[in-house]
């Protein structure tokens, strides 16, 4: 232990003798966040002097220095930690040359870049931006997934439909099609047939990591080969029953009846299954190794980078709960939690983050989940209220979107950077209703703005773009409010 957390701790210890609660209630409360990093960050603050009685909580501050406070007590220092509202400071940018967005992100190195779905653009400070790379028409192009990342200087995405394959390229313009390994993935039945889906990819330093899902399901036409050979062919369907099977003709005239005991021996082992799968590649997708995650886990979530490390997220509707998976240093994932099922994440200030009803959370140590408090907003509380979240350097920012309306159209965008400190800028400051995606880096918020279009992509076209630029002030910029929120006693 320093010296530094040796002379807090005995602070904190003669703060709580005063009013008679145990150092161990006072420090059980502190350890809420990562008790380390607070204690050493409450170094700035000198000597505690507690006057009051009541019933204690932590809270922090803007700049992450805790504070022990309730109605009837107040805490001094030689420090200000008054809560000051954050200042989140929007203004309208050129956007890059594109007619539509499908993704946002931040790369590697820190900039902001959006994907056309046909070039990806990037920007250092989101107001100047260049054509980094032009992609081929294979990439998959679900705006709900993140189909490419930048890895080695060059870029990589996903796609290939029932054939799944990374693309990569080194220069933006010259992509490579790597077939994505499968053998040993699926049923080794002759009465199944699967379906492979990719989702997600992610990259630290020169390592990618892909989510995507195997469908499995039993294959009708082999069943009906199977059980009725004298009526192989077109136009023939099956149904299963309680009593066995039912073979139709193409007009759908019932030809064949098949009694229980001969179909069930058939059955053992079929059935329809989702499982997810994850492919690993240490040198930048050259090579690959594949995983089928145990059991039916369903399809992926989300995939995000904490610490170097990959998190991956499953959900199956059908049993509930979504697990939380972590990876190893060969690439395989081993599965660390389970929570209920969460409306957006991310990672911040190294905690993969969730939130939930309007409540904001996060994995700490041990992946032990802990509250860090409410959102605001009219949607607080409602699980569909939070449509994006994203973190970074600069603090949170959430998506609030307005489910009553027939677009679900921005209702708030909410920014942070402490989780109680917040402020509220509602959607009609950007223009007309519409929907939205952001990126958050070391200095900026980066937002793309506009309605939302109908189809597989779901694109945003038209779009403007906006850059959120964070500072303390006093009084928070016009159209937006400030507002703090407690956590939890």
């Amino acid at each position: 232990m320093s010296d530094l957390e040796s002379r807090l701790r005995s602070d904190i210890q003669a703060a709580g003798d005063a009013i008679g609660i145990p150092y161990a209630d006072v420090t059980a409360v502190i350890r809420r966040g990562r008790f380390r990093k607070l204690m050493t960050n409450l170094a700035v603050a000198a000597t505690i002097v507690v006057v009051a009685v009541g019933a204690w909580q932590l809270t922090r501050t803007r700049d992450n220095v805790p504070v022990i406070s309730s109605t009837t007590s107040t805490v001094t220092t030689t420090t200000q930690l008054t809560e000051v509202p954050i200042d989140l400071t929007w203004k309208q940018v050129d956007a890059p040359p594109i007619k539509q967005v499908l993704s946002v992100w931040i790369t590697q190195d820190g900039r902001f870049a959006v994907w056309s779905g046909s070039e990806i653009w990037t920007s250092s400070d989101g107001e100047a931006w260049s054509l980094a790379a032009t992609t081929p028409a294979q990439l998959s192009s679900d705006s709900s997934f993140q189909p490419v990342a930048d890895v080695g200087g060059g870029w990589v995405g996903i796609g290939g439909g029932d054939t799944p394959a990374a693309y990569l390229s080194k220069d933006g313009q010259t992509w490579t099609s790597v077939p994505l390994p499968t053998d040993g993935l699926a049923s080794d039945s002759p009465l199944m047939t699967s379906q492979f889906k990719v989702a997600f990819v992610a990259t630290s330093g020169s390592q990618v990591m892909i989510a995507g899902s195997i469908h499995e399901r039993q294959d009708e036409q082999a069943f009906i080969a199977a059980l009725a050979p004298d009526l192989q062919g077109d136009g023939y369907t099956m149904k299963l029953t309680q009593d066995g099977a039912e073979i139709y003709d193409s007009s759908g005239a019932l030809v064949r009846t098949v009694p229980l005991e001969q179909v069930r021996p058939l059955l053992k082992g079929t059935g329809l299954f989702t499982s997810t799968v994850a492919w690993f590649s240490p040198d930048g997708g050259e090579t690959w190794t594949a995983t089928r995650l145990p059991g039916n886990t369903g399809e992926p979530k989300s995939l995000h980078v904490l610490d170097g490390r990959f998190v991956l997220t499953t959900y199956d509707s059908t049993t509930g709960p979504v697990n939380l998976w972590e990876s190893t240093a060969t690439g395989e994932f081993q599965q660390v939690a389970t929570t209920d099922l969460f409306d957006s994440a991310t990672v911040w200030d190294d905690q993969f983050t969730t939130v939930t009803g309007g409540e904001l959370a996060a994995f700490g140590p041990n992946w032990q989940l802990q509250t860090i408090g409410s959102i605001p907003g009219p949607s607080a509380g409602d699980l569909a209220g939070i449509g994006a979240l994203s973190a970074g350097p600069a603090g949170l920012v959430a998506v609030d979107y307005d489910r009553a309306s027939s677009d679900a159209s921005v209702q708030s965008i909410l920014f942070t950077k402490d989780g109680h400190t917040w402020q509220v800028t509602t959607g009609d400051a950007f223009g007309d209703p519409g929907t939205a995606q952001v990126a958050v880096n070391a200095e900026r918020v980066l937002m793309v703005h506009g309605p939302g279009q109908q189809g597989g992509s779901a694109p945003i076209s038209p779009f403007t773009t906006w850059i959120g630029t964070p500072r303390s002030t006093g009084m928070p910029s016009e159209g937006s409010t400030a507002s703090t929120t407690a956590p939890p006693g």
